[in-house]
């Protein structure tokens, strides 16, 4: 076996020694995948060093802002997008039944003018760190995640969207967590 050295190789298709094709580049010069395969993932996080009170009403921006936010540049509908995000120390400020819903936002202009529910609901999580009247204080984080179709191409700015029911909801409580958010795009 002897190995080859080029500067460039210019090609559309590269194939197997059985001569199919193995894999195909489209005109971006990108390797198409098959279904199923992760085309890209990105992520962030966010580790604020104190508590942080989420209210009742959410800014379209979401209540984190760009502490905690990803942006891709998806490729096409057809794709597929799975989005998780820890919130760390939930806690209801000593009132039961306070509790916090969850979601995600995204945006294709950086959440200046426009913001827009991404996946099926706007809250995918809901009651979380709820406590029944006259229960114990419950202090926990809180994974959640969505999956679905990308809603459009190009650059998309993704956040979570929380809001507090029932009164101001504590989040980090413990003043020490790590808030991380990820996003993949998945060929469809």
């Amino acid at each position: 076996m002897s190995d080859l050295k080029v500067n460039e190789v210019k090609t559309d298709a590269i194939k197997n020694q059985a001569g199919t094709s193995a894999m195909t580049i489209d005109s971006n010069g990108i390797t198409e995948m098959h279904a199923g395969s992760i085309i890209q993932i990105a992520g962030d996080t966010y580790n604020p060093g104190t508590t942080l009170d989420i209210t009742t009403t959410a800014p379209n921006t979401g209540a984190l802002g760009s502490n905690l936010q990803v942006q891709l540049n998806f490729r096409s509908t057809s794709n597929k997008f799975y989005v998780r995000c820890f919130i760390p120390d939930l806690y209801d400020n000593g009132t039961r039944t306070r509790a916090l819903h969850g979601g995600f936002r995204y945006s294709n202009d950086a959440f200046s003018s426009h913001g827009a529910t991404l996946g099926d609901r706007e809250y995918i999580s809901d009651h979380m760190g709820y406590v029944g009247t006259g229960g114990p204080a419950v202090l926990g984080g809180q994974h959640y995640e969505t999956f679905g179709s990308v809603p459009e191409t190009g650059t998309l700015t993704i956040r979570p969207y929380l809001i507090a029911i029932n009164g101001t909801f504590r989040v980090n409580a413990n003043s020490l967590g790590v808030f991380c958010l990820t996003v993949t795009e998945i060929k469809g």
